[in-house]
């Protein structure tokens, strides 16, 4: 699937510029040439193009219909809403630990994720925190960096998401909240103009917000002494590699993994496998929100904070 998303990703498939479905079609083309394991008799080839675009230009349009409704299910499946309590109780649950692990600051949380259990919570009001996304202001909310300032709560959590959100819009410049312009069953194929990055094989982001996310995250690293990671597979080359200096530069620094090891798909555990066997690297093979996951993490949060800063 992943492979899947990478080519249609980085391919024209969705494009409208002609000039680009033009080289799509060329580079089919030649493909097949190259199957046929015939010799180059340009003219022959050249009386079969046309046929084969006859029959290429329908498959090429049902491919596209395919892939918009594959981002539509995509995009679905990643929208949590306030209707779906037992998902929010069992998260508000598990991120109480927050406010154990951040008693004394707000809580900056990075999140790969794109879905919108974040924004679910804070629209419910099930912590006892303000969440801050970096949306705000009127409707429809537009992201700003001023919006993480926003809060009279002592208790925050400031969540950054590095890859966006499926509730975000790209508009001109800006980027707004856009719940209502997401394609639903009943609201027809329209594709929004989504802010975020989709699960491709390389994730490197030069677009504003994403950059300047990550250029935070890694000023998070260099002043920070832990770093807890849950529930993530380091299959981002980017966020991984940030780590990995970090970890080769600075003594003081520890990383603790929280994730159950996949036994169903080895490939899964490969990253996570080679930052473990780094002297400064706890890979605790639980789930996150257990008690006694919950009761490990603190100890280690609480062993490093007691030699500095978290």
């Amino acid at each position: 699937m992943k492979i899947f998303f990478e080519f249609v990703h980085r391919s024209p498939i969705l494009a409208n510029d002609e000039t680009h479905l033009h080289a799509l079609k060329a580079m089919f083309w030649m493909f097949q040439v190259c199957q046929d394991q015939r010799n180059w008799a340009f003219d022959e080839y050249k009386k079969q193009f046309h046929p084969f675009l006859n029959s290429f230009n329908p498959w090429l349009t049902d491919l596209q219909v395919a892939v918009k409704e594959l981002r539509q299910r995509m995009y679905e499946s990643y929208l949590i809403d306030s209707d779906q309590e037992t998902i929010l109780d069992k998260a508000a649950a598990n991120y109480s630990i927050l406010s154990k692990i951040f008693h004394k600051t707000p809580a900056v949380v990075f999140t790969t994720n794109f879905d919108t259990i974040f924004e679910a919570l804070r629209y419910t009001r099930k912590l006892d925190a303000d969440i801050l996304t970096g949306m705000g202001g009127n409707q429809p909310q537009h992201f700003k960096w001023a919006n993480f300032l926003h809060s009279q709560n002592q208790k925050q959590i400031l969540v950054f998401k590095l890859h966006g959100s499926v509730t975000w819009e790209r508009k001109q410049e800006a980027i707004r909240e856009s719940f209502a312009q997401l394609p639903t069953p009943r609201g027809g194929t329209r594709i929004p103009n989504v802010a975020l990055v989709e699960p491709v094989l390389s994730k490197r982001q030069a677009d504003s917000p994403f950059r300047e996310m990550y250029r935070i995250f890694a000023a998070v690293l260099e002043t920070n002494r832990l770093c807890v990671v849950i529930g993530f597979s380091f299959r981002d080359d980017e966020i991984r590699e940030m780590v990995k200096r970090r970890l080769d530069q600075k003594a003081d620094f520890r990383l603790l993994i929280v994730a159950p090891e996949d036994k169903a798909h080895a490939e899964i555990n490969e990253h996570l496998e080679a930052l473990a066997a780094h002297s400064r690297v706890t890979w605790m093979k639980e789930f996150f929100g257990t008690p006694e996951a919950n009761q490990k993490i603190l100890s280690v949060v609480s062993e490093s904070a007691g030699a500095g800063t978290r």
